[in-house]
Formats: structure tokens, sequence, C-alpha cells
């Protein structure tokens, strides 16, 4: 017997971009939007278009991806509740994907360098970074924990940075002189959702699921808050 495709809707409310895909046999679909999504409803219903478009079913579906920060928490909190009703009502298992990741797999699948620096603007005078090499099946892996902090305490050897991205180099551009002069800077660059796809796939393959009440966002804020409060 033909084994049936898969199938996975992949999310990102992460940042004013925003989409819903669908990966389907190995092919991206998406509907993808510069203007942000306002309500959940509004979410939903570009998924609705999407899956209807591609005769897909809500409960055909054999997981629903979604960015998981860190990023605005107005937007990481939407897309995640969306993510945790559809799992819900499908009975779909979700797979939580780290919203830095994408962007550095956005990156590696346009200029195929690694590694690579991620620095987004997190306001209040700090940053979320991280730092991702690249692995087998050309996927980006972790360097380092995902971090908040001021742009110069970025605790990290940047010497072997190829490549670095993020909305942090327009807001604080003192910080390219942190990287090595062979470093080339993107700050513009957005998540692609083929490569968000590429991501989810190999979670998908590692089995790397959550259901509704194990996704949860990461603000990485709470956590300095948190430490703030211990004696």
């Amino acid at each position: 017997m033909k084994k049936a495709p898969m199938k996975l809707l992949v999310l990102d409310t992460s940042y004013p971009h925003c989409f819903a895909a669908l990966l389907l046999d190995q092919q991206c679909f998406e509907i993808y939007t510069d203007e942000g999504i306002s309500h959940s409803d509004n979410l939903v219903e570009i998924i609705n278009v999407l899956l209807n478009k591609h005769q897909v079913k809500l409960n055909e579906l054999d997981a629903i991806a979604v960015t998981q920060g860190p990023g605005s928490f107005t937007s990481v909190r939407l897309g995640i509740a969306v993510a945790q009703g559809l799992s819900l009502g499908a009975n779909v298992p979700i797979i939580s994907i780290s919203t830095l990741a994408a962007f550095a797999q956005s990156a590696f699948d346009q200029y195929a360098k690694s590694p690579i620096l991620v620095v987004n603007d997190a306001r209040m005078g700090e940053v979320y970074w991280g730092a991702f090499e690249v692995h087998k099946h050309d996927i980006v892996m972790p360097m380092c924990s995902e971090s908040l902090s001021t742009p110069q305490d970025i605790s990290l050897n940047l010497r072997d940075i190829k490549v670095a991205i993020g909305s942090g180099f327009t807001v604080y551009p003192a910080l390219k002189n942190l990287l090595p002069d062979t470093c080339s800077i993107y700050p513009d660059i957005k998540i692609i959702p083929a490569s968000l796809c590429h991501l989810t796939q190999q979670a998908f393959a590692n089995k790397n699921f959550a259901g509704p009440a194990e996704c949860l966002p990461v603000y990485l804020r709470d956590k300095v808050a948190e430490k703030s409060l211990k004696p």
C-alpha cells in the first residue's frame, strides 16, 4: 500500500510578518503577509483558506508546528494559542520551533554559510540572541543557549561567525564591531516559510512532539525576572 503523504501545518506569528504554511508531500505552500495578525480569528481564517485550497482536513494533519519565541510577546502567545486550540480540536500533536532557529535556518537556506548569529531587538535596551551551526541534513543546531542581554553583553566567542542576522543590527549598529571582518550581516532577513517547513520536517522525523499543555511561549525575559528575585 502506498504511504500517505506527510501533512504538516506550520505557523509563524512571532514578528510583525506572519504566515501559515502547509508541508504536503515534500512541498511547501503558504499564505504569507507582512501586515501581521492582530486577532486569532484572522489567523484561523488564513489557515482555513490554506487547508481548503489543498483539500486537507484539520484531522488529517500529522502535526501542527508553531514558532514559540522569543519574539513579540503578544504575537507569540497568539500563534501558540491557535496551535493549542487546533491541536485539541483535531487531536493532532504540536511541534514547537525556536523563533531564533527559524531565522537561522532561513539565513542558511539563502546564503549556505554557518555559523550564524541571530540578534533580534527585544526592546528595553536588550536583545534576544543565539548562535547556530549546520549539521547533517542541512539543519541548524544551537551552539549555545538562547539568551536575553544587553547588546554589549553577548557572551560568545564571535570570531568564527560567518553570517549575522536580525533586527538587533539595525537598532544597535555598533554590534557589527563585535564581529570579524569576514562576517556578512543581513539585518532585515525574515523567516522563510520553506525554511520553517524544513525545520519542522526534521523535528517530525525526530518525533519532537508536544501536547497542547506542553506547548508554551519562550520569553526569556521571565527567566531574568525570576533570577533577580532570588536572594
